[in-house]
């Protein structure tokens, strides 16, 4: 046991650090090319957070163990919304633009009501299923693509005069050198984080489901929530909301997809309450900003509360 909680945290410590360079590389990376914030958090970045979930959901779709990648996901959502949005906003006012709630929110809603349908109907995420989540994320990239079009007025000009730079392209090396050494830490931290987590749900009788749903959940969203934090002491609320938004989409149709096209997921029993919860956390995170588009301290913490609730739920019910 002992040998278990010391791998967990040293793959913990790994993803988080491996994580934090990831971030710090791409969104270099991002700003050479004039990438606006919101799609830097929107896409980059939360491809980077969202890394560790997808290490994660590739190790356990080989071990046919994925159900801790379902358990991670949906906990993660939830981590995401109520734990380091709550949290930040206890830190700062987090301001919320009304196109990200027309756009970007709905997007969300529409990926977990998708997922939830082809989990519920087939009674198994099946690997067509994975496929179809697939399907969806290269829609939803081409969406970003879009995005990013009506967003950026390249100047052509600029653009080739930086990238022709000898200094700038040494730069970049450098910056592309990292966020690979920095993916294969997330791996390496990743393995850790299933294999040791795996063994102590085991010699605990804890479901793996549960497990991902806590845990596994709480750490892979750890880099969200560094992100985030920095992100507003930086005055890039931008950045913050575009990482928790698209993360979470990541998640879905991403990590999802790809651990069920690998191995099938089945359904588990008392999943739909996570569902719930989940659109739940969503659903009071858009009532309690569409008023001002502005999430404030109190709101902080009622959905740090609504986290903290959803936990001790989840070991009750355990």
């Amino acid at each position: 046991m002992l040998k278990d909680l010391i791998i967990l945290l040293v793959g913990f410590a790994l993803l988080i650090k491996s994580s934090e360079y990831m971030i710090d590389s791409a969104s270099n990376i991002a700003k050479v090319f004039k990438i606006p914030p919101f799609i830097i958090g929107f896409s980059v970045i939360a491809f980077g957070t969202s890394a560790p979930e997808l290490i994660i959901g590739i190790i356990t779709g080989i071990s046919k163990t994925n159900q801790i990648t379902m358990g991670n996901v949906l906990g993660s959502t939830i981590a995401n919304i109520a734990l380091v949005v709550g949290i930040a906003a206890i830190f700062k006012t987090i301001p919320i633009e009304k196109s990200i709630i027309r756009r970007e929110i709905p997007l969300f809603i529409l990926s977990k009501s998708l997922l939830m349908l082809l989990l519920f109907v087939g009674g198994v995420l099946s690997r067509v299923d994975g496929v179809i989540l697939l399907i969806c994320f290269a829609l939803f990239l081409f969406y970003i693509f879009n995005r990013l079009k009506a967003s950026i007025d390249v100047d052509e000009e600029d653009t080739s005069k930086e990238i022709s730079d000898s200094p700038r392209k040494q730069s970049n090396l450098i910056l592309a050198a990292i966020l690979l050494f920095s993916m294969a830490g997330v791996f390496l931290g990743g393995n850790f984080v299933v294999q040791s987590s795996t063994e102590i749900a085991r010699a605990f009788g804890i479901s793996e489901l549960v497990i991902g749903l806590t845990v596994v959940a709480v750490g892979t969203s750890l880099p969200e929530l560094i992100t985030t934090i920095i992100s507003m002491l930086k005055n890039k609320s931008d950045i913050a909301i575009g990482n928790i938004i698209g993360s979470n989409i990541f998640n879905i149709l991403l990590v999802l997809g790809t651990s069920s096209v690998i191995h099938p997921i089945p359904l588990s029993k008392g999943i739909q309450w996570d569902f719930i919860l989940g659109f739940g956390a969503a659903a009071l995170m858009v009532l309690l900003s569409v008023r001002k588009n502005q999430l404030k301290r109190p709101v902080g913490i009622i959905l740090l509360l609504y986290y903290l609730g959803y936990i001790l739920l989840k070991i009750l019910t355990n």
